[in-house]
């Protein structure tokens, strides 16, 4: 093998060891951050449905319109953890709704004033990200579909890894050049 191949052979693997390790590290960063920042914007979210949520208010109505504002599923539950408002069932399906005080994130809001957790939806059978939230007539909790969450990863995910064949296409070239210049000295001194 000529010298200059062994040296773009060597840059090859390099590289394409160092874009696999970054876009690697970057990808479960981006994973985390992508994740907490929805969980953020839930728990903001949240806190916002539990402070509109007055005794004066009907809490269906309430979990209706502020749903809809949001594009989130919006779920009021009592102190008792039956079901008063969803954004998502109505009349004699809200009725029907399990009583949710058995739900992890119910159960960390009303010990700690919040919580979290991403699980199947009992009453919808897809997987949501869930946030609860304390309020005065019981628990707010604001719920987003994962599918959504992980939307938004393969899309940023999809942009690292394009991104990195690009770096390593450019890294390349760039080891190609270099290889040929390095080389051609030293083949022309042995000759």
């Amino acid at each position: 093998m000529k010298l200059a191949q062994r040296l773009l052979l060597y840059s090859f693997v390099l590289i394409a060891v160092l874009v696999i390790a970054i876009t690697g590290i970057v990808d479960s960063r981006l994973r985390k951050n992508i994740t907490q920042e929805n969980a953020a914007n839930l728990m903001r979210e949240a806190r916002l449905v539990a402070l509109d949520w007055t005794p004066s208010r009907n809490p269906d109505s309430l979990a209706d319109a502020t749903g809809k504002a949001l594009h989130r599923r919006v779920t009021l539950i009592d102190s008792s953890g039956v079901v008063v408002g969803d954004s998502e069932f109505d009349g004699p399906a809200l009725k029907n709704l399990q009583n949710h005080s058995n739900r992890p994130e119910v159960i960390a809001a009303r010990r700690t004033g919040t919580g979290m957790t991403r699980r199947l939806s009992a009453s919808r059978g897809d997987e949501e990200l869930y946030v609860a939230v304390r309020a005065g007539s019981g628990i707010a909790r604001v719920s987003v579909n994962t599918g959504t969450v992980d939307a938004i990863f393969d899309g940023a995910q999809r942009d690292i890894i394009t991104v990195g064949l690009f770096a390593l296409a450019g890294a390349m070239l760039i080891a190609f050049l270099f290889a040929r210049d390095v080389s051609r000295p030293i083949i022309e001194l042995r000759d």
